[in-house]
């Protein structure tokens, strides 16, 4: 309606950036990794940049809303490609880079020194600390994370990094 409406240059202008808008979710990049705010979720890329969700039933809003954003893979956590797992964590190589995903304390030790990320559903500060690690207190800090393996690069943003730090977003203990 505003474009029916806007004259001249304005005009221009609003179709340029409209096109823009409409062709943006073509141009980027699906996540490697995906970590919700309480790193009981985590899901990877699947076949066709589809979402695969680690197995579980909490948080069942996130695991309804993600997949509709991002597209549910039809693979399972147990089945892809891109996962290599045991009963302690899994590991994902792409683009030349490992990462782990840990769920123990004993994964994140054994892991430590041997991988480029860890992804930590424990808190990992104090048993590794070298290499990039995200762990159970940075998702509680700054919410939730995605983790992008682009050649040599590792690119993480963070929901803080988009809301800021507010007094209305900062974390409590619970």
């Amino acid at each position: 309606m505003i474009l029916c409406l806007w004259q001249g240059v304005g005009r221009s202008l609003g179709v340029l950036l409209l096109t823009i808008g409409v062709l943006q979710p073509w141009t980027d990049t699906a996540h490697d990794v995906l970590i919700n705010e309480t790193a009981e979720i985590l899901a990877v890329k699947g076949a066709g940049d589809a979402l695969v969700l680690s197995p579980g039933r909490r948080e069942g809003f996130t695991r309804g809303v993600w997949p509709e954003l991002w597209g549910q893979a039809n693979e399972t956590w147990q089945t892809t490609d891109a996962l290599s797992c045991d009963s302690e964590g899994c590991l994902i190589n792409a683009e030349g880079k490992t990462v782990s995903l840990a769920f123990t304390d004993a994964a994140v030790s054994e892991d430590c020194q041997r991988v480029d990320v860890i992804v930590a559903k424990v808190p990992s500060w104090q048993l590794c600390k070298s290499g990039v690690r995200i762990d159970r207190f940075d998702v509680w800090r700054h919410g939730a994370h995605a983790l992008w393996i682009e050649g040599d690069d590792i690119r993480i943003e963070r929901v803080s990094d988009f809301t800021g730090r507010r007094i209305w977003t900062q974390p409590t203990w619970r």
